[in-house]
């Protein structure tokens, strides 16, 4: 089968059991060559839909030597307050930081697009220049490339981001890969603004890390 120079790219990303299984997460050691090729001076982000192709629902490992950072928000029902929080790890399944933040009274999408600024601000702060981005909205993921059909509040901050000397990739994920971060998220503390810091894995993570390191293997 002869595939065009778009689809063979999106083949490679995300129908990776059709290539040579001597490569783990070949999807994610393709797309890390991609932006190593694309740009090599300055910052890439490049938005991959992810979902298609791939056999577990489980968070896998970035290729060395990234950072893969989830993020995610939330809403309590009966006061409609809103949170985020997420999560990253390295290459070697290390705990790198976690992180959750009340937010207030906002949507959806707000709260999760203050979830993605704040775990790639983190990020940056704590020094990672190579990391991966992973979302489970099509509606975030387009405000954080720029792509947004509309205006958000926090289009000029993601803008800043991108300007910086790192390369960040912004992959779409099945809503499963998400549950660390999800639950970093409603660990937050709702009588402060400040980010809550977690340095080590809180213990109500502990059985999903454990899910994942083992769906990883």
């Amino acid at each position: 089968m002869t595939l065009n120079l778009k689809d063979w790219v999106l083949c490679n990303l995300s129908d990776s059991h059709r290539f040579p299984r001597c490569f783990s997460n070949w999807n994610l050691h393709f797309g890390a060559m991609l932006w190593n090729l694309w740009l090599p001076g300055g910052t890439d982000l490049l938005l991959t839909i992810a979902t298609i192709g791939w056999t577990s629902p489980r968070w896998l490992k970035p290729p060395d030597p990234f950072i893969k950072a989830n993020t995610d928000g939330g809403k309590s029902s009966a006061l409609g307050r809103s949170f985020c929080g997420g999560v990253a790890r390295n290459s070697a399944e290390d705990w790198c930081f976690g992180f959750a933040k009340f937010i207030g009274v906002c949507s959806v999408l707000d709260v999760e697009v203050w979830g993605a600024y704040l775990g790639l601000s983190l990020a940056w702060e704590k020094g990672f220049q190579l990391v991966i981005l992973e979302l489970d909205s099509v509606a975030i993921a387009g405000v954080v490339r720029k792509d947004y059909n509309g205006y958000h509040n926090f289009c000029g901050h993601f803008v800043e981001l991108w300007c910086r000397p790192w390369h960040v990739k912004v992959v779409l994920v099945k809503r499963q890969r998400n549950q660390v971060a999800d639950t970093c998220a409603k660990l937050v503390n709702c009588n402060t603004l400040d980010i809550i810091h977690f340095d080590r894995p809180p213990a109500s993570v502990s059985h999903l890390l454990q899910l994942d390191l083992s769906a990883d293997r």
